[in-house]
């Protein structure tokens, strides 16, 4: 029986897993840019090797406390053509699991609210981590932003590049500004002129 590789993260004292071929790295030293009126769920931002990507607040949607001020992790998802950062606590380890430990959610828990479940996993416990039960939920990192949620997402990155695009407006029209009025300080020293010595004279305003 083949396996599958999954990427076991904790959310609180609560661990989570999902399938390793939608994460495409881990990042740990990172700083995230906060988007005024931005989609519900995002946190903001992040620049990542020449890419801005949204960060999603898990956390928000799963209506957790975030009661964790220590450093923190991103797993870089790749999912619907774009990129998507998912902030977690920590990151326990990467296993191997068996289909046959690989169960489907229980229809009984399966609602609008709960359709980025994608299976229940059994795993002993890893990484130190004190748990109790010995299955994980799998979040399915393709169905943990409903479509609406994502279109939010495009247009909130949309505007923040309007907003760059604007602050780069902003300077170059205070550049053009600045050079208006060397314009005018060169103008107004048109108003000298030359002796034949070659010795530079302003030309006073005749007086009435």
């Amino acid at each position: 029986m083949s396996e599958i590789k999954y990427i076991v993260f904790t959310l609180g004292d609560q661990r989570y897993c999902t399938k390793l071929d939608k994460i495409k790295g881990i990042e740990q030293d990172y700083v995230i840019v906060p988007v005024p009126a931005g989609a519900e769920n995002i946190k903001g931002i992040i620049h990542l090797r020449e890419e801005v990507i949204p960060i999603y607040d898990i956390k928000q949607k799963f209506n957790m406390d975030d009661c964790n001020d220590g450093d923190k992790q991103i797993l870089v998802a790749e999912t619907h053509d774009m990129k998507i950062g998912i902030e977690v606590d920590s990151v326990l380890a990467i296993v191997s699991v068996d289909e046959k430990d690989i169960k489907p959610t229980p229809k009984v828990v399966m609602g609008d609210e709960t359709g980025y479940l994608d299976g229940v996993v059994k795993i002993d416990n890893v990484g130190n981590f004190n748990a109790k039960a010995d299955i994980v939920l799998s979040i399915g990192i393709d169905t943990i932003m409903s479509e609406e949620e994502f279109e939010a997402v495009i247009d909130s990155l949309d505007n923040s590049g309007e907003d760059l695009e604007t602050e780069e407006e902003a300077v170059s029209d205070e550049a053009m500004f600045e050079e208006t009025d060397e314009e005018s300080i060169s103008d107004e020293t048109d108003e000298e002129e030359t002796d034949d010595d070659g010795f530079e004279y302003v030309v006073e305003p005749e007086e009435d």
